[in-house]
Formats: C-alpha cells, structure tokens, sequence
C-alpha cells in the first residue's frame, strides 16, 4: 500500500504502523495479511530509516518485538545511522528487549557509524543492570570507537562512578589510549575529577559487585532530590543579592532613575489581536501587563441622551431653538426647561407669529423630473440677465434640506458660465423646458442634412468635370493654332 506525498510516492506498511503505536492484537491482524512477513522482515520507512523491529524496540513493546522475531525479522537490521535494535533498547535502558534479543541471537559487538556499540548506549543511560546483561551475552569491554574511545573513558567523560567501579571490576583495561594518546586516567585529570582518578589509580576502589537494583533507583532518587534543593538554594541566593543590590543601586544600577522609566511607557494596541500592550522607549522592555506606575483609565460615564419624540419641519425646529436662546439670555427660563419646551406640543401657542420669519419663500412650482433638462433665465445683482443657463452651473447660497435639491422660481443662487472666472449672486426669474427629443424628427433633419451634403458633392464634381473640359478645349485650341502656324511658315520658305 501507498500513501501520496508531496512529490513522490511513499511506501506505507500496517506492520510499522502497528509496531509504532506498541499493538499487538493489530500487528498479529497485520502479519496475516498478504505482503505483512515480508514487511515484519524487510520493510524500511523511507522517512526514518527504521525498521520495524527497531520501531519496537526503540518504543519498548516486547511483544511486538518477539512476535516480529517469530516471523524472520532481521535481528541485526540497522537503523538511522547504523544503530541496531539492541542499541535502542540498550539506549532507552530496556533490559527485557536486551535480553530477548541476545537470547536470539543479537550481535552484541555491532557498532553504529561512530564505532559505538550497544555496551557504549548502556553506559550513556547509566544503567548496570543492562551493561552486565551485555556483558553476559558476550561483550566486549575493551571494544573503541572511531575515536579510539573505550567504554571506560566515556564512563569518566560522563562522570559515572558506578559504571567505572563496574568496568574496572570486570577487568576492563584502563592503560589503553585513544587518537590524542590519553588513558582514562588522563581523561579524568583532564577535567579535574578528584574522586574519578583516585578510582582509576587504584587508591579508591570497590572490589564486591553488590550493585542493587533497588539500591540504585534510591540513590537516583536522593541524588535528584539533592539537585533540586541545591538548584532552590542557589536561586534563593541570587534572588537575595538581586533584591540587596536594586535596595542599594536602583532597579537600574544607578544609570537611570526609576521617575524617567515610569515615564517612559507607551500604550500599545497589537495589530493582529486587537489587544493592547506597553512598551518602555528607555529599556525597550515589552510588557502584556499594565505597569503598576500607569493608572487605571478612569470609567467613562454615558451622558444621558434624550429621547427626541416629535417629528418636526427644520424650520420649526430652528424656531424652537432661537426663542428658547432668547429665554434663556433673560433669564426668564433655567436649562432644566429645555426638556420640557423643546418636546411637549403645550408650549407651541409661544411660537405663533414667528413661523413667516423663519420658514423660506413658499416654492411656487415643484419639479419632480430632472432638472437638466431644463434651463434658467437668470437676474444678476448687476441688473443683468442671462437666459439658457443649465443646473449645472447653479449653485444654492442657502442650506437646503435633504429631497428639496430642486431650483425654482425666486430662488437666491450663484451662478457660473463656461467662460466666466467666477460665481456671481442673482435671482432665478424664469424657468423654461427645453425642447424634447423626438427621434421621428431627428431621422429627417438628419436625411434632410444628407441630401443636402449629396447634393453639394454632386455640384461639386459637376463643376470640377466642366473645368476639366473646359480645359481640355482650350489646350487643342492651342494645338490648331500652332500647326497652323507651322504650316504657313513651310510655305513661306518655300
């Protein structure tokens, strides 16, 4: 089976699938199917170079890894970068995969591409249990890598006591050299490993193997425990000295005063959350958090709003507003009355006689159409008038209210010829409709238009054919008149 990738087709096989997720009911199902013991024995995942019984052991499934050795997968397969099964299970400290696959034949000697084999991972991992199952299964202590390091120097590299009182028990050589001609000694004088050396030249060793499993996982826990108090210490006395030392200097060592950072921030808004942030200009510090120095906004208070609950003209309006000022100025009337003289119709019989004052010329025509197509006869300030003016090149001097766009007789306005520099102020004195368009006309004005042109073009080429034979005359008038010529004077000579 296939899955499609990017660009190329990549192999898929429910063997590795099932050994990766570690169950064993779905890989005995997939090993029935047809292809699935060939992919238990030979199938690699292009991707992660693994095979399926190093997915196994790599992912602690024991199960899985026996029933893959049942049905002929290659034990000493290797993985990404020349690892074997039993250098998974060696790494990740799996000392039941370890001793099933020595029990089947796992070469135990088998190196990766650093000349590492599964004791080096053992070793790594810090786990004896599984360095003494290797050692039982044949391996070799004294076994190098491509740097011509033992497993007893990578011991000393990685500080590990234990693993060295082990090695050293088991007779592993300690006089061997690596490519920079150094022992394990040497290695542990190197880094200055104290308690390391004195194991390695023989003045502190442990000659009993009375390694405890149990022993071990308690020791581990109590060498964690003690790491992490250490770690709470040293973390309460920094932050001593840092709190001592902003007490004596400032939270800026003196260089900045703490008034000049407060003052500093800025209020940010981020562009893809929406929500705000504050960043320092002086220390370019950024912070998600409104700063302690930055007070809270204050709460806006809604400013009530009334309700407007009369519909009235604009001008009744306007009206409304000037004799309320006009109260108001005198005194007679407070601005808690507004609401009460704006609103409620009672107080409408103080507006009588005012409305003529207030309200514009009654509009003696109203032009629902489109007044472009109609022009205006126009009375400037000047006692001139100028007829034939369309609306665009009227403007209104006065505010006009929303669907009253239309210019009528009367109506103050400014307007604006083709050839004029400026608007000039006049009166609209007459309005006339211009002449509709009528298609039945236009077609015999326009044939008429056309006749007449033909017409022309006909006189013209009648007149322009004379000329030319008129022209054409007068050229063998001439040609007569010069043999003839010519013949007189050959009778005179003769």
């Amino acid at each position: 089976m296939y899955r499609r990738g990017l660009d190329v087709i990549i192999p898929k096989s429910e063997v590795y699938d099932a050994c990766y997720l570690r169950d064993l009911e779905k890989l005995k199902i997939a090993i029935k199917k047809s292809g699935g013991v060939e992919d238990a024995k030979n199938f690699i995942d292009p991707i992660t170079n693994k095979t399926c019984l190093f997915v196994a052991s790599e992912d602690a499934c024991p199960d899985c890894a026996e029933v893959l050795l049942k049905n002929g997968a290659d034990i000493n397969a290797v993985g990404p970068r020349m690892r074997s099964p039993l250098m998974a299970a060696a790494s990740f400290k799996r000392l039941d995969l370890i001793e099933l696959l020595c029990k089947n034949g796992a070469d135990v000697n088998q190196q990766d591409d650093e000349g590492q084999s599964a004791l080096f991972f053992a070793c790594f991992a810090s786990s004896i249990p599984c360095m003494r199952a290797l050692h039982k299964a044949g391996a070799n202590l004294n076994l190098r890598d491509v740097h011509r390091n033992t497993v007893l120097m990578r011991a000393v590299d990685y500080r590990d006591g234990r693993a060295i009182d082990w090695l050293l028990r088991k007779n592993a050589d300690p006089t061997l050299l690596d490519v920079n001609k150094k022992s394990a000694l040497q290695h542990a004088k190197d880094r200055k490993f104290k308690e390391l050396v004195k194991k390695l030249d023989g003045s502190d060793t442990v000659d009993e193997d009375l390694f405890d499993e149990k022993e071990e996982h308690l020791l581990f826990l109590a060498a964690q425990r003690a790491e992490a108090e250490r770690e709470e210490m040293e973390a309460a006395r920094e932050l001593a000295e840092r709190q001592a030392k902003m007490e004596a200097e400032g939270p800026w060592g003196g260089h900045v005063k703490q008034e000049e950072v407060d003052a500093s921030w800025l209020e940010l808004t981020d562009e893809t959350t929406g929500m705000p942030y504050w960043f320092n200009e002086l220390t370019n510090e950024t912070v998600y958090v409104r700063p302690k120095c930055i007070p809270e906004p204050k709460e806006i208070v809604p400013v009530e709003v009334i309700e407007f609950t009369e519909e009235m003209h604009y001008t009744v309006g306007s009206a409304k507003k000037a004799i309320y000022q006009s109260l108001l100025q005198s005194g007679e009337w407070t601005d808690d009355d507004l609401r009460d003289f704006l609103l409620p119709k009672e107080h409408h019989d103080k507006l009588d006689n005012i409305w003529e004052h207030w309200e514009a010329p009654p509009h003696s025509e109203q032009f629902i159409v489109d007044q472009n197509k109609y022009t205006f006869t126009i009375k400037f300030d000047d006692d001139e008038e100028e007829s034939g003016v369309e609306v665009r090149m009227l403007r209104s001097i006065k505010q006009r209210e929303y669907g009253d766009e239309e210019f009528v007789v009367g109506d103050r306005i400014k307007a604006k010829l083709d050839d004029w520099e400026e608007f000039y102020t006049g009166t609209i004195l007459e309005i006339t409709k211009k002449d509709e368009f009528n298609e039945d006309k236009e077609d015999e004005e326009y044939e008429k238009m056309l006749e007449k042109k033909r017409k022309k073009k006909n006189k013209k080429r009648k007149k322009k054919k004379k000329k030319k034979k008129k022209k054409k005359d007068s050229d063998d008038d001439s040609s007569n008149s010069d043999d003839d010529s010519s013949e007189d004077d050959s009778s005179d000579s003769s």
